[in-house]
């Protein structure tokens, strides 16, 4: 199975990450541009640097998530 995977790079998420790949899934997970990705070291995913509020970010053809609002 394909999994996009947000907020791995925090703890919960880089072990919901793990556990995706050790089931056999692979993973793809979207991180910030700024994010560090010390929690997924060693963890077999591949990383797509992008943030869902900046739509310039990212590589999709189509909208993903809420609808981009100014930050503060």
């Amino acid at each position: 199975m394909d999994v996009l995977l947000t907020g791995a790079t925090g703890f919960v998420g880089a072990n919901v990450a793990r556990v995706l790949v050790a089931d056999g899934c692979r993973v793809r997970v979207l991180a910030r541009p700024a994010s560090s990705l010390g929690a997924l070291e060693g963890c077999r995913v591949e990383v797509v640097r992008g943030d869902i509020l900046e739509p310039a970010h990212s590589d999709c053809p189509g909208r993903v998530g809420p609808e981009p609002r100014p930050r503060p």
